[in-house]
């Protein structure tokens, strides 16, 4: 609150002496206050006086040379003077006291009424409301700062559904330029550290676009939040509120994508748990199928040996009963050797004894082990490689496993008079690519995406003919990325199947400069 006894200063602009003279001695009868005056006399004179810090309260004259007081009054308020500025004018008529204050005048005085009391008291409320409005401004520079700062975007409204103001994050939540929406109206606080607050009541175009973005799917009277995509895929989520005691509505946005990508997220891991429950379920059926099958023939078969139930032990038949047995033995242990290694593999106990090896002989190796299952079913065999393959450095029986896995994968879906083929190439870039490729029943787009997932099988009629468990690709894949590897999968319902095994290039032995010029020479 200011001290109504401190001595003030005041700038009296007044083109003619007398006049000033007498407005002079007016103040200096002021009682219980001390004035200093300030005199000037012209238009540009004032302007200049007017910019000491120092001025408490400004007297103008109605007429100031050839311009008037009121026309000085508007400008300087234009240029953001906030100094208290009282017109003082013998033209007493109404006209002229409201042009003084929509100009910005505090007050407005006939000369001839003027005395030292009322002056006084003029000058002294007019002060009071000078105050008053700093006060209040700089309470709503602190506002818009603070809404500018804030993470939430809010735009209000009147009654008729025109923008009263709003803050740079709601356009920024909405996608909305300003530069686009030709706001000349849209005032600026450059008070805030930079912040924008926007004062946009006289822009109805931002107000319009607002609406516009918000339009689809917000209903005016509705109270319920509504969400929006923006184009770069972030979801931002529209409220709706109506101030107590008036008809002004207030609209909030929240960015709200990382809750919503927390909900997918979560979505997803509740549908992987229970794809991997259902996996785990399918494994379940399946190994119980699997082990009981085999074992069933072992235990038939031989108790049909120990019975001698056709008769000696030199029969015929016994050589076809002894075949099965140690057929469905081998598959069993096949089988249950994949479930350890792949278990082996998950725990981290799996290891590598690599060394330097010729990839030709590990691959003609693995074949010769499905080799009768193949010849059984008129499926051919091809292999492929140049003549400077280079050696690769890995764990032969690892990679001896793999293909063994894809030939008996690769031989089990072919059809006879198929044919199965190996590619081999070696680049810097890539390292070592083996291909696999049959001319069997393929895979659907879905299944490849998945084919590597243990206990995954394809559930076409002709694939579930086939046994497995569904771990053979699984291990496949764990014993390349252990060798820093992987493998690719591309398949096309009745062409076939090709699946590559991919060694990184540090793991090939590339041939050094000496070498090639041995080889040269």
């Amino acid at each position: 609150m200011s001290d109504n006894t401190a001595p003030l200063t005041c700038l009296l602009i007044e083109d003619d002496e007398d006049d000033y003279l007498l407005s002079e001695e007016c103040l200096s009868d002021i009682p219980s206050r001390e004035v200093e005056v300030k005199w000037a006399a012209s238009y540009e004179e004032a302007a200049s006086a007017l910019s000491d810090p120092k001025i408490d309260v400004c007297l103008v004259d109605y007429r100031i040379g050839v311009r008037t007081g009121v026309d000085f009054i508007r400008e300087m308020r234009a240029e953001g003077v906030r100094t208290p500025m009282i017109l003082l004018t013998g033209l007493g008529t109404e006209e002229v006291d409201q042009e003084a204050l929509d100009a910005g005048a505090a007050d407005f005085l006939e000369k001839g009424e003027i005395s030292p009391r009322l002056l006084e008291r003029t000058i002294r409320y007019a002060m009071a409301q000078a105050e008053q409005l700093n006060a209040l401004e700089a309470r709503t520079s602190l506002l818009r700062a603070t809404l500018e700062h804030t993470g939430t975007g809010i735009a209000a409204f009147n009654e008729r559904r025109e923008l009263e103001t709003c803050n740079q994050r709601i356009l920024n939540f909405l996608e909305i330029d300003v530069d686009d929406a030709d706001a000349d109206a849209v005032a600026v606080d450059a008070e805030g550290d930079g912040g924008a607050a926007i004062a946009a009541a006289d822009n109805s175009k931002i107000g319009e676009l607002i609406l516009e973005r918000i339009g689809e799917s917000f209903e005016w009277a509705a109270a319920d939040p509504v969400e929006i995509q923006t184009s770069d895929g972030r979801y931002i989520e529209v409220r709706h509120n109506v101030s107590p005691g008036s008809d002004r509505h207030v609209v909030v946005c929240f960015d709200v994508t990382e809750r919503k990508r927390n909900e997918v997220e979560l979505i997803q891991s509740r549908e992987s748990a229970l794809e991997a429950s259902k996996a785990k379920s399918e494994f379940i059926a399946n190994m119980s199928h699997e082990l009981r099958t085999p074992l069933h023939a072992i235990i038939g078969f031989s108790n049909l040996l120990v019975t001698e139930s056709s008769g000696p032990l030199n029969a015929p038949e016994y050589t076809e009963y002894v075949n099965d047995i140690h057929n469905s033995g081998k598959h069993l242990l096949a089988m249950i050797n994949d479930i350890l290694d792949l278990s082996r593999i998950e725990v981290r106990r799996y290891e590598l004894r690599e060394r330097a090896f010729d990839p030709r002989k590990v691959v003609q190796n693995a074949w010769s082990q499905v080799q009768e299952q193949a010849t059984s079913k008129g499926v051919a065999f091809g292999m492929a490689a140049p003549d400077d393959l280079a050696p690769v450095f890995a764990d032969s029986r690892a990679v001896g496993q793999i293909f063994v896995n894809l030939f008996s994968n690769a031989v089990k879906f072919t059809e006879s008079g198929g044919r199965v083929d190996v590619s081999f190439e070696q680049s810097p870039e890539r390292g070592a690519v083996i291909s696999v490729q049959d001319t069997g029943i393929g895979m659907s787009p879905e299944y490849v995406q998945k084919c590597f997932d243990p206990f995954t099988q394809e559930q076409g009629d002709l694939s579930r003919a086939q046994d497995g468990t569904g771990l053979g690709l699984a291990l496949v894949r764990k014993l390349a990325e252990l060798h820093g590897g992987a493998v690719e999968a591309t398949s096309e319902l009745g062409v076939g199947t090709c699946v590559k095994l991919v060694l990184p290039p540090e793991r090939v032995r590339w041939p050094d400069a000496g070498d090639a010029a041995s080889s040269a020479a």
